[in-house]
């Protein structure tokens, strides 16, 4: 199989089985608040734990990707997905009123299918010269998956009929992703195919709290520069807000309007697949202090339109959270992929998704999740959200200040770190052509 058809596969697997199918609320809370099965309180408890899930499964993924590889990853990943699905089904069916039994099916879903696509990143490094492209267009393909539950909003197909189906197309996903994705991930000069599985492919361990613990181990070089910190405290902050006005975003003025719940939140929020592309070339062409300093702005830009309230401000938010969303994942893989050893990426990752798993656990509890627009008694939530983001912008503006910051961190990169084994030596090629052209031609001037 050619390079394009693989990368083609792995794509509309993200895009129908991703995380991010679980950002297609919208739909999903009509036809289940119109049934009569939870109201507004049990919904917003499926949203909030059904991400919490989201976020926690993640970083089991991480943890679980030098021992089981991409492989292991993928197909144990669409198995609890598919099994989320029968979940909700069976709730439907059974006229089940308790929204903990929805929201776990719903964290399962989104939790299960990020296995696949927490694990799909190295396919990047089958195209060498365009790999910034590539983690764009994958960036991107976590909220095309929000699209898939817009098909709830044809009466006519039962809910119980839907999630059905979806298990069995998940399934379905689960016999290709077995065939297409590797043992263990991909490196530049790699060519791609079917190889048999083997069991537990992970490098020297195939236990996972050991596995996790030397990726840690390798990363530790890393973990002392506060430059990751910055970052990794940056992304965190950005996909709190970015769950939060998804989720507020229906509680304005138009939250009567069935035109804007239905079809303008999700289309518009999940659109991000419209500016990934731009984002990953503007990193490509001025390094990521201003794509950095605009993922800080649009944080303040959901949390402003919000606190203004207003039907203007409603109509705004969800094109401000599109934007914010395109900015935090298209940075998160990018950053980690492109400015540090390949060596040290599973354990920088394990750490990010955990920043990102505590601050949420913390803040979210203390966010209020009624009527937000413009209301003065959700000011503390307003001001927990705003705050916090003003010191973020030392991150870009003393990391990233000018291009050959960047130039340095991707050569860096690309050299890896010295005196390792030969494995990791092969993987730290992995990162060899990342420099961007425009970067190298700044750089003869």
């Amino acid at each position: 199989m050619s390079r394009i058809w693989t990368f083609a596969f792995v794509c509309a697997v993200a895009c129908t089985t991703s995380g991010g199918v679980i950002l297609g609320l919208g739909a999903f809370a009509n036809r289940i608040g119109s049934s009569g099965l939870l109201d507004a309180e049990g919904l917003n408890i499926v949203f909030d734990f059904g991400f919490q899930m989201l976020t926690w499964m993640s970083l089991v993924w991480s943890a679980l990707h030098d021992s089981l590889g991409p492989r292991g990853c993928a197909v144990l990943g669409l198995m609890i997905a598919a099994f989320g699905n029968t979940v909700i089904a069976l709730a439907v069916v059974q006229e089940v009123r308790n929204p903990y039994a929805y929201a776990v099916g719903y964290g399962l879903i989104g939790g299960g299918g990020n296995g696949p696509y927490i694990t799909a990143y190295h396919f990047a490094n089958l195209f060498p010269a365009k790999r910034g492209l590539c983690i764009s267009i994958l960036a991107a393909a976590f909220n095309v998956a929000g699209y898939a539950y817009l098909v709830l909003n044809i009466p006519r197909i039962p809910l119980d009929t839907f999630f059905v189906a979806y298990a069995v197309y998940t399934s379905c996903c689960c016999v290709g992703v077995g065939a297409i994705y590797p043992d263990t991930p991909y490196v530049v000069g790699d060519a791609p195919g079917l190889r048999q599985p083997r069991l537990c492919p992970g490098v020297g361990t195939s236990n996972p709290l050991r596995a996790t613990l030397s990726a840690l181990r390798i990363a530790t070089p890393e973990l002392r520069k506060w430059r990751f910190w910055g970052y990794c405290l940056t992304f965190g902050w950005a996909a709190l807000v970015g769950q939060w006005g998804a989720g507020a975003a229906g509680s304005g003025e138009l939250s009567g309007n069935v035109t804007y719940l239905q079809w303008f939140v999700p289309v518009v929020i999940n659109a991000t697949f419209l500016l990934t592309p731009l984002i990953g070339s503007l990193i490509d062409r001025t390094g990521f202090c201003i794509p950095a300093l605009l993922l800080v702005a649009s944080m303040q830009l959901v949390v402003a339109l919000m606190w203004a309230g207003g039907a203007g401000a409603t109509w705004a938010v969800p094109i401000a959270v599109c934007v914010l969303g395109a900015l935090a994942y298209t940075i998160e893989f990018a950053y980690l992929t492109l400015t540090f050893p390949a060596q040290a990426y599973p354990g920088l990752l394990t750490v990010t998704l955990m920043v990102q798993g505590v601050l949420g656990f913390i803040a979210w509890p203390l966010l209020s999740t009624g009527y937000l627009f413009g209301c003065n008694l959700c000011s503390s939530s307003f001001l927990l959200l705003l705050l916090p983001s003003l010191p973020l912008y030392a991150w870009p503006l003393l990391c990233h200040g000018c291009v050959r910051k960047d130039e340095e961190l991707l050569r860096a990169a690309a050299r890896g770190f010295p005196n390792h084994g030969s494995a990791e030596r092969r993987a730290s090629t992995s990162t060899v052509e990342v420099i961007p052209a425009i970067l190298e031609s700044n750089t003869s001037k």
